[in-house]
């Protein structure tokens, strides 16, 4: 007669897929464990965990799910603490998988970004698996319902589209599972889409099957979470209706209403609506420390006639600024404002706090203005953004010489053509070359296709190894620009989900093809246009042009190797070399090869030398994301061009006249490479100009 463990042994070797990496595998062996969670059961699986046994990991896969069923957290803490001491359980792919789980829900979130970027992480890197996407959504809408209130608005802010991204691609992966409209229902109503919240959930009860063990349970929970939802619906309206009749200073207690308003000065008028206070005050309070002059209706002064103080307010403002929330499209007071800076021809920058779907009417009213999409942006990418706008849209008012003094001087995109910067419309002109002159040698890639406009470009090799003929940069260039073009990057990411899933893949090709021990390392620089989310995602040292601001991107430890590299030129000079002896042979870039080689330690790291790049290691750290206004002229360009300008002639001009005055580059334009005897070039070099309608 079978005992148990015979049962267990049978389904582990041969009912079970055991590939850990797929859906399938989760999934079996949860239906599995939760039918043998008997006290004989789970004697069996804890015998079958111990050292040396050969289903060990999926004996302890097996106890997590029953602790985490029976939310009994203490021993499933203790299972895991277990696990991560023992090499052959803790190496398996998805024991990260069973940790984020237990912190998602259990009381034990202490660092919410560490693990959603952990989870993330895993979602991209297991693309195919729906479970790892849900989970990430998941942890996402728990942690937003369990974090602390001062909290929340970050995590929205840096998590929000990835979260619905994630949930959706769970959804088409698995359509038929009822638990992802739930969570997708939990993320969604963040941003108060409740109707479609309310859809989502009953969805998910109609589509539950009946026949679980568990259903009851299951619904529960489904109903638990549409009762919460309508609650804050509920407060959600009660909120709106009273941020129309208290003022602003009686909303919240997190955050002090600010002041900044100075009479004598010019000002911006902030339109808002009352139920967003505290995001507007963290607003307020950033451009208070800008230096920058405003007014809200704080100032009113008591027994005031509040409408003819607004509206003269907003006649002698130099511009309106508008937080746009679906709290703000809903208020009287916000659209009569809007309607009367329009009268009255004032500049308005309407300010996103979240995913708005405008009405006919707003949409028309707004469309012919910059906007600043605060809910896509970290905390410091927005405070950056919103100095740089606030100067490009600017109102030249009478005093303009007072307004100069008093709004900081940031450079900034300029969005307004004129005779001598007249674009034409699409694509203007692109242009890639080799540094050989040799079209196979280039390391440099341009990306045109129906969802990215894009400039690639490969890390020079500093060993000469190859694979398949190609290095490891020319090899990492095409690759991310395959994944762009064939959808492995599709329209619908956002900077997030791209980029982790772009490096995901360059590791998995690595690691396929043993690429590191070949001594290969993949690496790329890569400025990507992305034309559904109107977005320039920057990662590494590529460089681009928006309107007439230039962007480009240096690396710490460039800049010294450079400078290294220079003095040895100087002492090499000194010495008796000459410059047509060096660019034979360059024996200063010779001198700081070693080093070059180790660079790539530095990648993906975040401490003083560290850098962010496309690699088979580590992952990205930083990407800079800009918002591209519509009729705005964009130019993206490789690190070739050692300046940058708004047309290909001019920045070839430009390198050629540094290619005669400065060919070793080491006066002039210091590099870590210069001219060589067999080169025409510096780098590889590539360039593409565009208009964005």
């Amino acid at each position: 007669m079978k005992t148990v463990k015979d049962e267990i042994l049978e389904f582990f070797s041969s009912k079970l897929n055991r590939d850990e990496t797929a859906r399938s595998y989760e999934k079996d062996i949860s239906r599995f464990a939760y039918s043998h969670s008997s006290d004989e059961g789970i004697q069996a699986f804890t015998e079958l965990m111990g050292e040396g046994q050969e289903y060990a990991y999926e004996a302890f896969f097996s106890l997590a799910t029953i602790h985490r069923h029976d939310r009994d957290f203490s021993k499933l803490w203790t299972l895991i603490s277990e696990a991560e001491k023992r090499d052959d359980l803790s190496r398996h792919a998805s024991f990260s998988h069973i940790k984020i789980m237990y912190e998602t829900h259990s009381e034990s979130l202490y660092d919410y970004d560490l693990l959603l970027n952990t989870a993330h992480q895993s979602a991209c890197d297991l693309f195919q698996n729906s479970g790892y996407h849900h989970t990430f959504a998941n942890a996402f809408a728990t942690i937003c319902e369990k974090c602390l209130p001062e909290d929340l608005q970050t995590i929205v802010d840096t998590w929000y589209d990835s979260a619905l991204y994630c949930v959706n691609k769970a959804i088409s992966l698995e359509p038929d599972y009822a638990k992802y409209y739930c969570t997708k229902a939990r993320i969604v109503s963040i941003k108060h889409h409740y109707e479609e919240s309310s859809e989502l959930i009953l969805k998910a009860i109609d589509m539950e099957d009946s026949r679980k063990a568990d259903y009851a349970l299951l619904i529960g929970n489904y109903q638990y979470y549409r009762i919460l939802i309508a609650m804050r619906k509920q407060q959600w309206f009660v909120d709106r209706r009273l941020g129309n009749l208290q003022p602003a200073a009686s909303k919240g207690k997190e955050k002090e209403a600010p002041s900044s308003y100075q009479s004598l000065r010019p000002y911006v008028f902030i339109s808002y609506s009352h139920s967003d206070a505290l995001s507007v005050y963290g607003i307020l309070q950033e451009m208070s420390k800008a230096g920058l002059n405003y007014w809200y209706d704080k100032e009113l002064e008591t027994g005031s006639d509040w409408t003819e103080e607004l509206g003269e307010k907003i006649l002698n403002s130099e511009m309106v600024m508008v937080m746009l929330s679906n709290n703000a499209v809903l208020s009287r007071n916000v659209r009569n404002e809007i309607t009367m800076a329009l009268n009255h021809k004032k500049k308005i920058l309407p300010v996103f706090l979240e995913e708005v779907e405008l009405s006919p009417g707003a949409e028309l009213q707004l469309q012919g203005f910059q906007w600043l999409l605060k809910y896509q942006m970290s905390v410091e990418m927005f405070r950056q953004k919103l100095c740089e706008t606030l100067v490009a849209v600017r109102v030249q008012s009478s005093d303009a010489e007072g307004h100069a003094r008093h709004i900081p001087q940031v450079e900034s995109p300029s969005y307004e053509s004129d005779e001598a910067y007249s674009p034409t419309f699409g694509i203007t002109e692109q242009f890639c070359a080799s540094k050989t002159g040799v079209p196979e040698d280039c390391e440099d890639v341009i990306v045109v296709c129906d969802n990215y406009i894009a400039v690639i470009d490969g890390a020079t090799s500093k060993t000469g190894t190859r694979f398949e003929g190609k290095t490891g940069g020319k090899i990492a260039a095409e690759l991310i620009a395959s994944f762009l073009q064939t959808g492995v990057i599709d329209s619908n990411m956002d900077y997030k989900t791209a980029t982790c899933r772009i490096q995901a893949e360059l590791q998995a090709y690595a690691h396929r093809h043993q690429l590191e021990q070949q001594g290969i390392h993949l690496c790329a620089s890569a400025v990507i246009y992305s034309i559904s989310k109107r977005q320039i995602w920057a990662v590494g040292d590529c460089q681009f042009l928006l309107g007439k601001k230039h962007y480009t991107f240096y690396k710490k430890v460039d800049t010294i190797l450079s400078e290294a590299r220079s003095l040895a030129i100087h002492m090499l000079l000194q010495g008796g070399h000459t410059e047509e002896e060096l660019m034979k042979v360059d024996l200063a870039r010779q001198m700081i090869l070693d080093e070059l080689k180790l660079q790539q330690h530095l990648e993906n790291r975040d401490d003083e030398y560290g850098y962010s790049v496309f690699s088979s290691q580590g992952s990205v750290k930083n990407v800079v994301v800009t918002d591209v206004p519509p009729g705005s002229e964009v130019v993206l360009a490789s690190d070739g061009y050692p300046e940058l300008f708004g047309t290909l002639a001019e920045s070839e001009a430009r390198l050629n006249e540094l290619i005669r005055l400065d060919p070793l580059c080491y006066k002039i334009y210091k590099s870590t490479k210069g001219l060589m005897d067999s080169a025409t070039h510096f780098d590889d070099r590539s360039y593409i100009r565009f208009r964005v309608e």
